[in-house]
């Protein structure tokens, strides 16, 4: 199984590997570190893993574009993204329309991060072509924390440690409320996909993958 390799992104599956659930369910599962989500879908679509867990955004454009792929499992309703500001902007950058003309940090081009930002300020009115998005890879703490970017998606840890040295968190998509303000709710994020084609012969073992899940996170209810 291929994935983001952002830190949150692993948290399911290497915690549901490393308590031994997957072998409990009979599963020998293998982790692929990918640069990003859209680097797990390509892998999927092109036969190199059974499975990709990514963004729902990095799903949907891949099936739009082709890809015959399917969400079989969800493992997380809000984004793992937060949007903040370098500490040295902290004071001249005090909301999403301040960053019109600004350098912004993503980890790659058509990820989720890149996806949500684009979003984030089109709803702010900011002009898409005054910004420059930076792709840092996946992690941006060192480049904000050191000025060489105006504002950027974080995860955590990222954002508690620029939040200690100062930097100013613009929108917190792990924050129900802000999510609630600027998404209009939690929604579907993290999943895991496999292609369609593959489906009925992998029923059982997605099945046993999903209880597998549910066991990580204490959610009895789903698989």
């Amino acid at each position: 199984m291929a994935f983001c390799s952002q830190l949150l992104c692993v948290v399911p599956y290497e915690a549901t590997r490393a308590a031994g659930f997957f072998a409990e369910e009979g599963l020998d599962v293998e982790l692929v570190y990918t640069r990003g989500g859209s680097a797990a879908i390509q892998a999927l679509n092109g036969g190199a893993v059974e499975y990709a867990a990514t963004s729902f955004d990095a799903a949907l454009n891949a099936f739009a574009s082709g890809a015959d792929i399917v969400r079989v499992a969800t493992t997380g309703r809000l984004p793992l993204f937060a949007l903040a500001t370098s500490v040295e902007n902290a004071e001249s950058i005090t909301s999403v329309g301040d960053l019109e003309g600004r350098v912004l940090g993503v980890s790659a081009l058509g990820n989720a991060d890149h996806a949500l930002l684009r979003y984030l300020l089109g709803r702010a009115g900011v002009d898409l072509n005054s910004v420059e998005f930076a792709t840092v890879g996946t992690n941006l703490y060192d480049a904000l924390r050191l000025g060489q970017l105006d504002a950027g998606m974080v995860q955590e840890p990222a954002l508690t440690l620029l939040q200690e040295r100062g930097a100013r968190v613009l929108v917190n998509g792990m924050d129900i409320e802000d999510a609630n303000e600027y998404l209009g709710g939690a929604y579907e994020f993290m999943g895991v996909a496999v292609r369609r084609e593959e489906i009925e012969e992998r029923r059982e073992e997605i099945r046993a993958r999903n209880l597998g899940g549910c066991l990580a996170t204490g959610d009895h209810h789903r698989g």
